[in-house]
């Protein structure tokens, strides 16, 4: 399989009736130094609170690979606040954590995701986008550069999608109702 790299970071848009509801940045899975804990201390402490919340968060080849191309050791004792990939791309199956973003979004975007929502046919589910810089307007002569689509999949996991480490969760369940009342 051959994959080319964007720049930008990977956003999960929950959608009702092509309207984005919640904007989540997808971060890949990681470890934040606290200054004391060894790298493999921390990635059993993130293991347990993934196993809490009945996700998975594996560690394997892959990841050792990840370590040594940064420079890392399990035995390494990352800075306070440092935060180390252990993989570099996010995915459900691989640990990803989310931030909500979506007060953060520049309005400009919308059309864009509803644009793209239309063409596939897409009413309601969650579309995963790389946008270069979600700040900066978006400018339909360089749109190459600014916005990406990777996928679209009409069922979405919204008990994975309020999991999120910064920011507060939106209440889905509230505003998809909302959201579907006013539209009648």
């Amino acid at each position: 399989m051959l994959s080319q790299s964007q720049f930008g970071s990977c956003y999960r848009i929950l959608l009702v009736d092509q309207t984005p509801i919640t904007i989540l940045e997808r971060l890949p899975q990681q470890v934040v130094g606290d200054g004391r804990s060894t790298i493999a201390q921390l990635i059993k402490r993130k293991q347990l609170q993934f196993d809490q919340q009945g996700r998975k968060f594996e560690f394997g080849e892959l990841q050792r690979q990840t370590l040594a191309a940064q420079g890392r050791a399990l035995q390494d004792v990352l800075p306070c606040g440092i935060q180390l990939l252990l993989r570099f791309d996010a995915s459900t199956q691989s640990g990803e954590e989310y931030l909500e973003v979506s007060d953060q979004l520049d309005s400009s975007y919308l059309p864009v995701i509803k644009k793209v929502a239309a063409a596939l046919k897409l009413k309601n589910g969650v579309l995963d986008v790389i946008i270069s810089n979600l700040y900066q307007k978006f400018d339909p002569q360089t749109a190459a550069g600014q916005f990406y689509f990777l996928s679209a999949h009409q069922q979405a996991d919204l008990t994975l999608l309020q999991q999120v480490k910064l920011g507060k969760p939106k209440p889905l369940g509230k505003l998809i109702l909302q959201h579907l009342l006013n539209e009648k």
